[in-house]
């Protein structure tokens, strides 16, 4: 909500469609390091928080194509959240301190909300390491002399200090109990310390006395009522209680049974008691929810291809491959299970995964040495 404002306030414009190839749709590559791998979503992360203070149309670029090799990086999303903001932020002329140059418009705000919400969906404990890009600069010596508690709690956790942090949101719900949008900070603050067992209490204590003023609070977080029992059950599966976690998905989809990533949380938990069966209905729901989500698609078929369901598989990696053909484990899925029938495409998908994987990535020893037994050398 804070960064939304730095760009202006009221009510904004209507503007046209943006381009198709604008920064703000779909960028191409920006260029990397020579030496640099460029299948390598890491890679295009660091570009991106190389440049996003200084060259935010890069860095908004280069976070596109992290999440476009890796499509559930969550900080990638939000990273293109706050590098789409800087774009339209410049040096002032006489201080030289980076400011909005003009208000966000609708179908830029738009954008704003569907990164944020993709990258909350994902990971509600993420760390908003840029945050700090869009206001003003702020240190150890001005946190410590706010005196309001919450803005100071606020401030400690902007600096990354997360023991100050919980010490003053702590003092500020002393102060004020009925603050409750705290507890999620208070949360956060707690997860990064590894203090998973106070995460989840406090996410508990969220969600048991949300209202309908606290909802539109936490709005402006990115967070909903599932979305607090998702990130709950997040905590218990640090803690490995996984009765408490599978409990809190399960709530994550009473409030809201079009939160997939519950359904994908519940899925693993059941194929880690090898229950396939549970996990491949609570896939199917997920995917029906969420159709064009390529990795859910793929780790779909996975659980397919592991319960003997091959044709039911192939289809799942063929529609993550479309959905998105630069996301690379598809291919070589795909390959495996052309094998049987049709020689030449299993070949051409184990190319392409090769084409396409990160040098990093392990699974391409595999796929080189199976080409070399079917073809020789790739």
């Amino acid at each position: 909500m804070v960064a939304l404002a730095a760009c202006g306030g009221g009510t904004p414009r209507v503007a046209e469609p943006l381009p198709a190839q604008s920064v703000w749709v779909s960028p191409e590559r920006p260029r990397l390091p020579a030496d640099a791998d460029t299948n390598d979503p890491n890679a295009y992360y660091q570009r991106g928080a190389a440049t996003i203070g200084y060259r935010a149309d890069t860095a908004a670029a280069a976070f596109y194509w992290a999440a476009r090799l890796d499509p559930w990086r969550a900080d990638a999303y939000y990273a293109r959240s706050v590098a789409l903001m800087r774009t339209l932020w410049a040096p002032h002329r006489r201080t030289h301190i980076f400011v909005p140059t003009r208000r966000l418009r609708a179908n830029e705000i738009r954008i704003i909300d569907s990164l944020n919400h993709l990258a909350y969906d994902l990971n509600p404990f993420i760390d908003r390491d840029f945050d700090y890009l869009l206001g003003p600069p702020v240190g150890a010596y001005v946190c410590g002399r706010v005196r309001d508690a919450m803005s100071a709690g606020l401030c400690f956790m902007r600096l990354g200090d997360f023991g100050k942090s919980v010490e003053k949101l702590s003092a500020a719900l002393i102060k004020d109990p009925k603050h409750i949008s705290l507890h999620y900070l208070r949360a956060h603050a707690y997860f990064q310390l590894e203090a998973y067992d106070s995460a989840a209490t406090d996410l508990g204590v969220l969600a048991d006395s949300l209202g309908n003023r606290q909802e539109k609070e936490l709005t402006a977080f990115y967070v909903s009522r599932a979305t607090i029992y998702y990130a709950q059950g997040m905590a218990y599966m640090q803690l490995d209680d996984t009765a408490a976690a599978r409990q809190s998905y399960e709530r994550a989809l009473v409030e809201d049974l079009g939160f997939h990533m519950a359904s994908v949380r519940l899925a693993g938990r059941a194929l880690s008691m090898a229950d396939t069966a549970a996990a491949l209905r609570h896939m199917a729901h997920a995917v029906g929810v969420s159709p064009t989500d390529a990795p859910l698609r793929y780790y779909y078929g996975l659980i397919l291809d592991h319960d003997g369901q091959p044709r039911e598989a192939e289809e799942q990696y063929r529609q993550a491959i479309e959905i998105n053909p630069h996301f690379a484990p598809p291919y070589m899925h795909l390959g495996r299970l052309l094998e049987r029938h049709d020689l030449g495409s299993a070949v051409a998908s184990y190319e392409t995964f090769l084409q396409r994987s990160p040098l990093s990535d392990t699974t391409r020893a595999w796929v080189v040495r199976r080409l070399r037994g079917l073809v020789g050398s790739p």
